[in-house]
């Protein structure tokens, strides 16, 4: 194969990749679903053989599971899964938080928490729940960014640490539930702006477990 032919077939498996890989990140898919290749071939606009190989890379992360007969399928997480998720953020973010504020950066640095937090509540009142799932998890990838630590900052985004997904379907159930997201957000937001790290810690090891829970009720409640 011509190493040009070979560099594209690269930089589309990366596409594919990237794509599925923040989809997964985002619980946009559902646990248990099986992946077709043909499929995602169709909806990615891509090569049936680029999508293998970037399926096969997120089986590797532990993102996708291999099936017996073959295939790949988005694994169902146990409560054991979900602990340890749970307890590598923490010692993640909340050591970011603490690098954080050892910085003291300006207000002017944290505006871009406090603007995420805003498009959060836009797509909440918009019922846009998967954009919401996405502003969410940046929210906490600019947090640890912000730290400086570009060492942390890659084991964040490249650890299989996928966020949560809300178990109810009721729009009005995940509306008043994920309110609370929010507030907490612009909690951790304004406690960094008036350097009360401890206080922005305990906000956020709080909001963490109630990820974990919602993680935990999707398991236990399969649809």
């Amino acid at each position: 194969m011509p190493a040009s032919t070979t560099g594209s077939h690269r930089a589309t498996s990366q596409k594919c990749y990237e794509r599925l890989r923040w989809m997964l990140m985002c619980s946009q898919l559902a646990p248990g679903v099986r992946l077709a290749e043909m499929d995602w071939s169709s909806r990615l606009g891509v090569h049936r053989a680029a999508v293998r190989e970037a399926m096969a890379m997120l089986a590797h992360e532990g993102l996708l599971r291999r099936g017996a007969k073959g295939g790949f399928f988005v694994p169902t997480l146990e409560i054991a899964d979900i602990n340890e998720i749970w307890e590598s953020r923490i010692v993640i973010e909340v050591g970011a938080l603490r690098l954080l504020g050892e910085k003291r950066l300006q207000r002017e640095a944290l505006k871009p928490l406090a603007a995420i937090c805003d498009t959060m509540q836009h797509l909440l009142e918009s019922d846009m729940f998967m954009g919401f799932v996405e502003a969410d998890r940046k929210y906490h990838d600019k947090t640890v960014e912000l730290c400086g630590n570009k060492r942390l900052l890659a084991i964040y985004r490249h650890s299989a640490l996928p966020h949560f997904l809300f178990p109810s379907q009721d729009p009005d159930a995940w509306r008043s539930g994920l309110q609370p997201t929010i507030d907490e957000h612009r909690q951790i937001h304004e406690f960094l702006v008036a350097d009360k790290i401890p206080e922005a810690i305990r906000v956020l090891e709080g909001h963490l477990r109630v990820g974990m829970y919602r993680m935990s009720l999707v398991t236990q409640n399969p649809k």
